[in-house]
Parts: structure tokens; sequence; C-alpha cells
């Protein structure tokens, strides 16, 4: 899989694809190229690390085909198998150090969800992302 970035740009509150990550010698991140369309936007430049936050893809997409990033928050409704009600769980999109692996942290939940697994990805849908849609992750 060849890695696939977005990035949060802290001053301007926007998020974008990246068009560029640039390495000094010793192995640290130089400077980050977001990709912006328009000509002469002044977001369009190089900003240093401390001014980013740079969201790796999961490899996965959710059931709209929408690609799956780190700080994404998804969302997989379904109808209890007992009661027949409609449950919805939100979930934080993270990568887990122990592990080295993308899991969820879940909202009201003990544990969060493995997203090794690109079948267990089909279920959910992404509705927003932990940088421009916090609310989101309130209880549902």
């Amino acid at each position: 899989m060849i890695p696939r970035f977005m990035v949060w740009l802290k001053q301007a509150k926007t998020i974008c694809q990246v068009e560029t990550i640039e390495f000094a010698i010793n192995g640290d991140i130089a400077y980050v190229v977001p990709e912006i369309p328009t000509l002469g936007d002044p977001r369009y430049r190089a900003y240093d690390p401390e001014e980013v936050v740079l969201l790796l893809s999961t490899g996965l997409r959710d059931k709209n085909g929408v690609e799956i990033f780190e700080g994404h928050i998804i969302e997989h409704r379904y109808n209890s198998p007992l009661s027949g009600e409609l449950v919805v769980h939100r979930f934080q999109v993270a990568w887990d150090e122990m592990y080295s692996r993308f899991c969820t942290i879940g909202i009201g939940l003990r544990h969060g969800i493995d997203l090794s697994s690109s079948a267990c990805s089909r279920h959910f849908e992404v509705i927003g992302n932990i940088y421009e849609n916090p609310e989101l992750l309130e209880e549902v």
C-alpha cells in the first residue's frame, strides 16, 4: 500500500490532501505542502511540522466508498437483534501504538474496534472528523 495523507492546517482550520512531504537528512519532517487547487491561495505554501497535523489513511473505505483516515469520525447503525430498535455507535479512528494498527475509540464503550479487517469497514460511514466536527463525538 502506498501511504496517503491528509493534513489539518491548524491556523486555517481546514483539512486538505497532501501534495508534498519533505524530509530532512535525519529523517524528521522538514515541511508539508497541502494540495490546494486554487492558484494564488495563501494557504498554498510549505508548512512547518508544528503548524499541521498529518492524518494517515487506513487503506480502508467506508460503506459509501469514502477513504477512512486517522481522525475521521465514523458511525455504525444497525437494528438490535433483541429489540429491533435502531442502535447508533460513533467512533474516532486512531492509530494504536501498542498493537501497531488502526482502531476506533468508542463513545461510551469499553473497547475499540480493530479496523485491520476490510470487512469491518463496510459497516461504517464517515460522518466527519475530530477537527472540523468535534460535536459529533458527543453521546448519540
